[in-house]
């Protein structure tokens, strides 16, 4: 996806600069007035964030690039929707050409081959190998040409144009790298959907009604990523039909509960051994509040739920770095121990036995320093019935989320926990996140106050933050 910023003395301005250069299916991210200047001689300006998809891009250029001027010049003052469907017409009737080019042209068997090997020196050109296109055979879409189809109309398409001149032969190359281009981006995609259980529903076409397309871009703007945007709101819209998810407050409805019936969360209870206490590690990279989160989760067992809690830092550095949840534990009045190796943990984990709840804080590793997390790891083994639960910052971006989740693994976390709701407006990444590790929901902090700023994770919850409602 590319995100591009827009600024123009007027809205208007900016949204047609937005569609003449990122084209007709743009979606707005943000806007935002400003003033340039100083005291009477500034002037208004509007800045406006868009994001288009890789494919859109590459299929605006590909049709400006073979259109007539005039043409052109006509397609830019069309409505976006019509613009888009235009587009997606004219990538069609190029394709659907091609495809008609494998039935017409007949070549010997010696022609053949010499247009592979034409084809494989080209297909080296652009960095793409002609083996990758005979193994990748599945249709992409039901009206695009498989890639097998695709690569024998190229291959035949090469071989009736043997007495093509050079600027020709150029420009057809061009146009053969730019349409296996789109149809290596429409399977890239349906791959991508196939990995997250929108399979089932991605053949059934594009989001064509307004209200489904406003709902698809309220997700993503919200943080949701496009494929599991595009699969809630076409599994919604199938389950609906034609007419009902053309009425927004009935298709916001079912959005609503199909995002809840997709999430999971979870409670401390849940993970009560039948004896002793739950002993439970709060693990995660630096900075993302695990100590005041362990506080807070202490706090809130022991007033809510009337739990006995005990806390324990577990960390080998130097004893006085120890404060802040030695401070917490004073002032909530929970029992406490310090723990610098395996023998000081099991020894803590032993006095606390008489309790229900036993939290663990661990040291902020950085989730790139892998020997440090080895090392944790293996202590945290050591401790018979231990269980851990990943802690990831609200406001962190996808890939780090994704990151994390991964390199924690090693952990073996049975939930999450997302603090620092109050620092984002952007809350997709917690519907992201549980997609990508399937890991219930635990906590939410939302705030600094300890144990105030703590809420039990719902679903509900989720989906009022995602759906801003």
């Amino acid at each position: 996806m590319q995100v591009k910023k827009f600024e123009a003395s007027t809205i208007q301005e900016a949204l047609d600069d937005v569609k003449k250069e990122l084209g007709p299916e743009a979606i707005i991210l943000q806007t935002k007035k400003s003033r340039k200047g100083l005291g009477f001689l500034s002037k208004a300006t509007v800045e406006v964030t868009a994001a288009v998809s890789e494919r859109s891009i590459q299929k605006k250029q590909y049709v400006e690039n073979r259109v007539p001027d005039q043409s052109k010049d006509l397609l830019k003052k069309l409505p976006a929707k019509k613009q888009a469907d235009l587009l997606e017409k004219y990538v069609d009737q190029r394709l659907t050409q091609a495809s008609e080019t494998q039935d017409r042209v007949d070549v010997s068997g010696r022609s053949k081959k010499s247009t592979a090997t034409r084809y494989a020196d080209i297909s080296d050109n652009h960095e793409v190998k002609a083996t990758e296109v005979e193994r990748k055979r599945e249709s992409v879409s039901q009206k695009v040409l498989s890639e097998k189809a695709l690569s024998e109309a190229i291959s035949k398409t090469l071989s009736q144009s043997q007495g093509t001149p050079a600027p020709a032969q150029t420009a057809l190359e061009e146009e053969i790298r730019v349409l296996r281009q789109i149809v290596q981006e429409l399977k890239n995609s349906q791959e991508k959907a196939e990995t997250s259980g929108a399979n089932r529903i991605w053949d059934s076409g594009t989001l064509d009604h307004p209200v489904l397309q406003e709902s698809f871009e309220k997700l993503v703007v919200n943080g949701v990523d496009r494929r599991y945007a595009y699969g809630l709101v076409k599994k919604v819209a199938f389950d609906l039909g034609t007419e009902r998810c053309a009425k927004p407050e009935v298709l916001a409805e079912a959005l609503a509960a199909e995002m809840m019936d997709s999430i999971e969360v979870t409670s401390l209870m849940k993970f009560k051994p039948a004896s002793g206490p739950l002993v439970l590690a709060v693990v995660g990279p630096t900075g993302v509040g695990k100590t005041a989160t362990v506080a807070k989760i202490a706090g809130q067992a022991r007033s809510r739920k009337k739990l006995r809690v005990g806390l324990i830092h577990f960390d080998t550095s130097p004893a006085q770095e120890f404060g802040h949840l030695s401070t917490y534990a004073k002032a909530l009045n929970l029992p406490f121990r310090y723990a610098r190796t395996l023998d000081d943990f099991r020894a803590a984990t032993m006095d606390f036995k008489s309790l229900d709840l036993v939290l663990v804080d661990t040291p902020g590793r950085s989730y790139l320093d892998h020997a440090s997390l080895s090392e944790l790891q293996k202590v945290l083994t050591g401790v018979p019935d231990l269980i851990t639960t990943l802690i990831l910052s609200a406001g962190g971006r996808d890939p780090e989320h994704l990151d994390c989740i991964n390199r924690f693994s090693i952990f073996k976390p049975q939930s999450l926990i997302f603090s620092k709701l109050d620092e984002t407006r952007i809350y997709g990444g917690i519907y992201n996140a549980f997609q990508k590790s399937k890991l219930p929901l635990l906590f939410f902090t939302t705030g600094q106050k300890v144990p105030e700023d703590l809420e039990e994770a719902s679903t509900e919850r989720v989906v009022s933050l995602v759906l801003r409602i």
